[in-house]
């Protein structure tokens, strides 16, 4: 069972690191994604006989230096906000130090930097390449990743020192309880116990409750925070998965399902996504120029001011997706279906829409220069505060647009030339 104080030291140790930002939302929200992901490793440990302080050393020592990665999204929250990149202000707390565990050999996966270089291994379940260039595939569930072959003999020996501290309390409380129940006090104790149960319960639903059905939470995974580059995740089923803040460019996502997933700020450039199952999920401020969206299902996904530039979205699925102040210069839309898509304040030039049935879409104060949209059905299309010299810059030939959409255009100033208009 794991002990609460563990938990309230794991709350310490992420106040010292996200204490400075707690003024940021994004980094808010992935202070609470670390803190889950910890407390679910720590659980996992404590559930297979790792005793508490080797748990708890083994899964800070598992986080390493986030600040760098803290600081950017602090500089992306400021930049979204006010429209200009600004710096980053330099924390007044001191940057925390390493936490105070005892030295069981600092329990879990050893720095990479701090080692001897050791061959690569050969096959498919290689290491994960530091470099741009993808090359290894790694996969989830290669062997050794936990890193528990380092430290096994310490965490066994710690954990039956522990063992035995807990026999020797445990008959100490059991002979309290024995002279109580002579005493005539048993239901005092009883009552007690069961008090204590149910607070403990109490705190195991405040942590899980809302966030992680028990039958889902070896179905949902988190990577945050990880450098996979060039991973292999080619049809794998991970719904609801976390790979927020991670550098995954060249990896292949081709068939996989991750539907409800968190990818925020994530490098994925030159990434595979085809035919893969996005719905639900959050690729907000990501770099993916170069990535493959082939037949990919993009519903109601968030891609708010990501880095598209020249994607090709081709047979994609873009109903009701949100691509609100993105980069999208260059993107081509072929053969997509584009329903209650909305792209207010994106940059759109050069884009292509051609042959496409567009509803109810909105590209309010967005840049639409030269963009083109030859043989294209516009229903409900929404163009509120784009300037008519943009839109007259667009290329509208034989098109169609119903009254909704000439009046939103007219709104504008600009009269449509060379469309028909339906009633």
């Amino acid at each position: 069972m794991m002990d609460n104080n563990v938990t309230g030291r794991i709350d310490d140790y992420l106040d010292q690191v996200f204490g400075p930002y707690e003024d940021s939302p994004t980094v808010a929200e992935l202070r609470l994604e670390i803190r889950h992901d910890l407390l679910e490793r720590l659980t996992d440990l404590t559930e297979h006989g790792v005793g508490d302080e080797v748990a708890y050393a083994q899964v800070i020592s598992a986080v390493g230096d986030i600040e760098p990665m803290i600081r950017d999204l602090v500089e992306q929250d400021r930049a979204e906000e006010t429209g200009e990149p600004s710096a980053t202000p330099e924390p007044e707390a001191t940057p925390p130090t390493t936490p105070d565990v005892p030295p069981a050999a600092q329990f879990g996966s050893p720095d990479p930097a701090s080692q001897p270089s050791q061959p690569e291994p050969e096959g498919p379940a290689g290491t994960i390449p530091d470099g741009d260039t993808p090359g290894t595939a790694w996969r989830p569930g290669s062997a050794g990743e936990d890193g528990y072959e380092d430290w096994s003999a310490v965490a066994d020996a710690v954990a039956a020192g522990l063992d035995s501290v807990r026999t020797q309390v445990s008959g100490a409380l059991q002979q309290v309880e024995d002279a109580l129940n002579r005493a005539g006090l048993g239901y005092w104790t009883t009552a007690v116990r069961h008090e204590r149960d149910r607070q403990r319960d109490r705190e195991r639903d405040r942590d899980w409750a809302g966030r992680w059905r028990q039958e889902e939470r070896f179905s949902r995974i988190s990577y945050a925070a990880s450098n996979l580059r060039g991973a292999d995740f080619h049809g794998q089923q991970m719904p609801g998965s976390n790979f927020a803040a991670s550098s995954m460019r060249g990896s292949d996502f081709s068939g996989a399902v991750l539907t409800g997933s968190k990818l925020a700020s994530c490098d994925l450039r030159n990434s595979n996504f085809t035919g893969a199952d996005l719905s639900g999920s959050n690729l907000a401020s990501c770099s993916l120029r170069g990535a493959q969206f082939d037949r990919a299902n993009l519903t109601e996904v968030k891609l708010t001011s990501s880095d598209l530039r020249h994607v090709a979205f081709t047979g994609t699925n873009l109903t009701r997706v949100r691509a609100n102040f993105a980069d999208l210069r260059g993107t081509t839309f072929a053969d997509t279906a584009l329903e209650e898509a909305t792209f207010t304040g994106s940059d759109l030039r050069g884009a292509t829409f051609n042959g496409l049935a567009l509803n109810a879409v909105r590209f309010d104060m967005a840049n639409l220069t030269e963009a083109t949209f030859r043989g294209c059905r516009l229903t409900g299309v929404s163009f509120h505060h784009v300037p008519a010299r943009t839109l007259a810059s667009i290329v509208f030939e034989d098109t169609t647009i119903d009254q909704a959409t000439l009046l939103s255009m007219r709104s504008t100033g600009y009269v449509p030339q060379g469309v028909r208009v339906e009633n």
